[in-house]
């Protein structure tokens, strides 16, 4: 790995801890507080897989570690929340909210064949180092 890739891996770490120390603060506005929890930690683990990306290890091209890679499509929606809990007091979290993560559940749904295909492909590798 090179120090880009070490740098990336301790900036999500850092972002994993703080997300942990966020979402256990006892007062304030706890709402906001697990959105921004939620919004460090999807951006965290994004950072977490492009620094394996780009780090040249052999994974294969249907791996888990790849599905990360959508968790930007949770930015936008994480920050508005986390927006709209901290100007609206009585703000509450519905179920007709989970539309707004709808691009994430079809990027998902559109690479689910990733799998199968690389389970036919057993051999071949996304990066060769």
């Amino acid at each position: 790995m090179n120090w880009l890739t070490w740098i990336a891996n301790l900036g999500a770490a850092q972002g994993i801890i703080l997300a942990l120390a966020i979402v256990t603060i006892p007062y304030g506005n706890r709402l906001a507080n697990r959105f921004l929890a939620a919004f460090l930690l999807a951006e965290s683990l994004r950072l977490l897989s492009l620094s394996y990306y780009y780090s040249g290890l052999r994974l294969l091209p249907g791996a888990p570690i790849y599905m990360l890679h959508f968790l930007s499509l949770t930015f936008g929606p994480l920050l508005y929340f986390y927006v709209q809990a901290l100007v609206d007091k009585g703000f509450r979290f519905k179920a007709v909210y989970l539309w707004h993560f709808s691009p994430l559940l079809v990027a998902l749904l559109l690479s689910v064949p990733r799998f199968f295909i690389a389970g036919l492909f057993f051999g071949e590798y996304d990066s060769y180092a």
